[in-house]
């Protein structure tokens, strides 16, 4: 899935943790239904939205790695986020310091936790007066460096360098009382970053250090744009190795997928097709996703799914 997200919000300035940047990435998430089908490209504002005190459920198990049952850390992550003060400008040059997350309840046996929202996340993730960040959800909750994740939504968007001093970054990051060595933030945070990103498939990034006599004072930032897995698995010639007609077409042309949605989700949709009654699976959900009339139907039927192929293990 592919998250689109306001400049705004992806600079907003807190020292998160891996565990604590994986719930912020759920968190905008969910904010998706506001901005489905709208031209991104074309807002340059603030949008109106009814979110207020919002309450969000969270999977604990979307949060893990594979294989992972860090369950207490996930855990440390949401108290943790619970005292966090993001900070903010506003296209007024207003400056806010506000906690995203007001409250979290753990539903026992659920393996579930029900967060309350503060309204200015909202008002942070739909102010598009800078401009928007996009990226893909399955590689940023892959990635083991909170760093890894900021730097990703800065250069997916990115068509050419871009200088960022390094005061500028260090307070991106959280860390403006830190490092007063600026070696020593480049190889902590800005290097295992790059190397991140490095491997595998996708953008990644290069940087050229910008001093003013011997100090550091600047990085040059350039995206290096590599095609990921899942644009190349999004082919409709590529789809047909791995998914069977059928499942292609209810897909696209009776639950509205595009060949590039259908990819990011290959590992599911492979194990959903290999279920005996896997077709039988993929019609109920898209019918009561119909039902249902929701803003987010292709999120509902894939959570879905999801869940169906998980229960069969």
């Amino acid at each position: 899935m592919e998250l689109y997200q306001s400049y705004v919000s992806a600079i907003t300035r807190a020292p998160l943790t891996m565990y604590e940047q994986r719930v912020i990435l759920r968190l905008i998430e969910y904010g998706q239904q506001r901005i489905q089908g709208l031209p991104l490209s074309r807002e340059h504002g603030i949008l109106e939205h009814s979110f207020r005190l919002t309450e969000v459920t969270v999977s604990i198990r979307d949060l893990l790695s594979d294989g992972s049952n860090h369950y207490n850390q996930v855990r440390e992550a949401i108290k943790s986020l619970e005292q966090r003060q993001f900070e903010r400008l506003d296209a007024n040059g207003n400056w806010t310091l506000s906690p995203w997350v007001l409250r979290a309840t753990a539903i026992k046996g659920t393996g579930e936790v029900k967060l309350i929202i503060d309204k200015d996340f909202f008002d942070t993730l739909y102010n598009f007066s800078r401009g928007f960040v996009h990226y893909d959800l399955e590689r940023a909750m892959s990635l083991q460096h909170p760093a890894s994740v900021r730097f990703l939504s800065l250069i997916n968007t990115q068509r050419k360098p871009m200088i960022y001093r390094i005061d500028s970054l260090k307070r991106l990051f959280g860390v403006a009382d830190k490092y007063s060595r600026t070696n020593d933030f480049i190889r902590k945070i800005v290097e295992p970053a790059r190397l991140e990103l490095q491997k595998g498939t996708g953008n990644c990034f290069k940087y050229e250090v910008i001093k003013e006599g011997r100090k550091i004072t600047a990085l040059k930032v350039t995206t290096i744009h590599r095609a990921t897995e899942i644009e190349k698995q999004g082919s409709i010639g590529t789809i047909r190795e791995w998914l069977p007609r059928d499942f292609e077409t209810i897909l696209l042309h009776h639950a509205n997928f595009t060949t590039r949605q259908i990819g990011y989700h290959k590992g599911m949709l492979d194990q959903l097709c290999k279920l005996p009654n896997g077709m039988q699976i993929l019609l109920d959900v898209v019918q009561r996703a119909r039902e249902k009339r929701l803003s987010n139907p292709k999120g509902y039927i894939i959570n879905a799914l999801r869940d169906e192929v998980r229960s069969v293990k």
